[in-house]
């Protein structure tokens, strides 16, 4: 009597693991995935999965074993270099992340230019730049952001053009024309964060027309900051609202609307209460180093 031979069902096999994932059952599926590789301990999709599962457990150690054990077994996945990639940045080995980010963007694209990365790619490539610029590695923020703005697709979510935008903002003038593009794009593709992408906008002019060194050009910036400040409306100035920002609006005050003005003297009012409230803890402060002084001459 013969019998059949059975292929495992390894679509059946990955949906657990990934339900197993998804409800933050990691031991679980670590344990599935080791037991099948008792049985094909050369399989480098289960070795992959593996360093993947090690990697979401923070065991930095096991998931390189893992991952660098299907390298060496000759998977060349780009699966593998995002993971490890992960797992040097994680060691805070930012040199070898760096490198292995690099192939990993190298691989994806192959040799064409026109290349466009898939919606999962570019998810992940933001989360890489945002990680980076939490360490605020910007250099390499930039090119991971810029990857995406040359091989993304069309759905190409705004928020990442703000973080670019922010990004260079950290390079002061050096790179302001390319930063205005990206927030301007921002802008122009939000649906539902236009207000906070244009008083973000906003800050950049003003933080930048402060160190401007051409009052024409300072004068332009300001023009600019104000129609956007006031777009947002004067509660979301007061919002952020240190005294620099309301007095910036006051000192380029000119030949505003009734309107406009209104908003004016509702920041007026503003920068006098903190004053006032500056005043007021300066004056606490002087008052508790004096009795402080005649507490020690008594002592004495």
């Amino acid at each position: 009597m013969t019998t059949d031979f059975m292929e495992p069902d390894y679509d059946a096999f990955d949906s657990r693991i990934e339900d197993l994932c998804s409800e933050g059952k990691d031991n679980e599926a670590r344990d599935l995935v080791r037991k099948a590789l008792e049985t094909t301990p050369d399989d480098t999709d289960l070795l992959i999965r593996l360093g993947e599962i090690y990697l979401r457990m923070d065991n930095i150690l096991e998931a390189s074993k893992a991952l660098r054990r299907a390298r060496e077994l000759g998977d060349s996945d780009t699966e593998i270099d995002y993971l490890l990639g992960g797992c040097a940045f994680f060691s805070e080995d930012f040199c070898q992340a760096r490198k292995h980010y690099d192939n990993y963007l190298r691989n994806l694209v192959g040799p064409g230019e026109a290349y466009q990365i898939d919606k999962d790619d570019q998810r992940r490539i933001a989360e890489i730049g945002r990680d980076f610029y939490a360490s605020r590695k910007h250099i390499e923020v930039l090119k991971f952001f810029r990857f995406i703005f040359t091989h993304g697709p069309l759905w190409i979510e705004t928020a990442e053009y703000c973080w670019a935008a922010r990004c260079l903002h950290k390079f002061g003038e050096k790179f302001q024309e390319e930063k205005y593009s990206y927030i301007e794009q921002a802008i122009m593709y939000s649906t539902v964060s236009m207000v906070r992408y244009r008083l973000q906008y906003a800050i950049f002019l003003y933080d930048d027309s402060n160190k401007e060194k051409y009052p024409e050009k300072q004068q332009e910036m300001a023009d600019k900051a104000i129609v956007l400040f006031e777009f947002v409306g004067i509660e979301n100035i007061q919002g952020i609202g240190t005294l620099k920002k309301l007095k910036f609006l006051y000192r380029h005050y000119r030949d505003w609307n009734n309107r406009t003005r209104k908003k004016l003297r509702q920041c007026n009012r503003k920068i006098e209460v903190l004053e006032n409230r500056k005043v007021k803890s300066k004056s606490r402060k002087a008052t508790f180093k004096k009795k402080s002084k005649k507490d020690r001459r008594r002592k004495n």
